[in-house]
């Protein structure tokens, strides 16, 4: 689950950094209605998830960046505000589509 979402979160990290171009709401919207469990379960917090990749990060590992969806860029360390601001959108996402 923590996999999946990390996943979603580092494809929309992407699109954020490269601008490149998909209709990732339109995505979040077809995983849910395939039943992808795609909110944050109630036994995570997000602030716990977050700080969990930061510690990741500290360690020194680093994201693979996307430069289109299924194709790789670089790897890259994402900035902790960048992550956060990710992080945000994506919670942002998920109440404009549950409403």
């Amino acid at each position: 689950m923590k996999r999946f979402l990390g996943c979603l979160i580092q494809l929309l990290w992407s699109q954020e950094v490269n601008q490149f171009s998909f209709h990732y709401k339109n995505f979040i919207i077809w995983l849910i209605r395939l039943g992808f469990p795609v909110d944050f379960p109630e036994q995570i917090l997000v602030s716990d998830y977050v700080e969990g990749i930061l510690n990741c990060l500290e360690r020194g590992e680093k994201a693979a960046l996307l430069k289109e969806v299924g194709e790789f860029d670089r790897m890259e360390q994402p900035k902790t505000e960048d992550l956060l601001a990710t992080v945000e959108k994506y919670k942002t996402i998920l109440k404009e589509i549950r409403g």
